[in-house]
């Protein structure tokens, strides 16, 4: 799990986000989260990470704002908060939520969408 962890913020350290990208879903995705303040997940993640909140930082909030622009969406993070929700979030937002503990599956659904041969490895 590890090398697929170091794969996906060696790929993430490379990727430039177009900050000009409307945020006009932010309100939205607060919102979303703040159904889930009191759900244990949040307080567990909350008590981990010796955080003040169980809310994202806002410039998570706003990164998933702006990536909701896109038609198909794979979405690749390693965010605690993205990570305990990636059910509800994909089916909240209709993304596909790559994260550490799922990138094996979302490979092997990559292959059959695109028709990938043998090969493709993390």
């Amino acid at each position: 799990m590890q090398v697929a962890e170091e794969k996906i913020k060696n790929f993430l350290s490379k990727v430039k986000v177009n900050s000009t990208l409307p945020d006009t879903r932010y309100l939205e995705v607060k919102a979303f989260f703040a159904k889930y303040v009191s759900d244990a997940r949040m307080i567990n993640l909350m008590k981990k990470k010796k955080i003040s909140s169980p809310m994202p930082e806002d410039s998570d909030i706003v990164i998933l704002a702006k990536a909701l622009n896109f038609q198909e969406l794979w979405f690749v993070t390693t965010d605690g908060h993205f990570k305990e929700l990636t059910n509800e979030i994909e089916k909240e937002f209709v993304i596909e939520l790559v994260t550490d503990d799922n990138v094996y599956r979302k490979t092997d659904q990559l292959k059959k969408l695109f028709n990938w041969g043998v090969g493709l490895t993390l």
